[in-house]
């Protein structure tokens, strides 16, 4: 397996991003503080039964999610109960998710 840590800014917070890329496929996910944003093999309803503040993207064929940049345009197809407390909710791109996570949405 293959792991590869890179750092990432999200406005003026930083984070990291982890990807784990196997012989059959990968997963990934950023961490921003207390905000977390994963690809499609982590489950919301256990991440929001451990209180995470977490939304979760899906790739497509189309765009299928290789890099940090492609869950940044990814759309959301589900997070945790602390997320939604903040704005996030289906179909809104993963930069949105974190910046309503993060607090930095337009307006706030």
């Amino acid at each position: 397996m293959e792991l590869k840590l890179q750092p990432v800014k999200i406005g003026d917070v930083e984070g990291i991003w982890v990807k784990v890329q196997g012989p059959f496929g990968s997963f990934m996910f950023a961490v921003a503080k207390d905000a977390i944003l994963t690809c499609g093999a982590f489950d919301a309803e256990v991440l929001d039964h451990f209180g995470f503040l977490m939304a979760r993207v899906r790739g497509t064929e189309e765009r299928p999610l290789r890099e940090f940049e492609d869950m940044l345009c990814a759309k959301v197809d589900s997070f945790t109960t602390k997320a939604r407390a903040l704005g996030v909710m289906e179909g809104i791109s993963g930069l949105e998710a974190l910046q309503r996570m993060l607090g930095k949405a337009e307006g706030s």
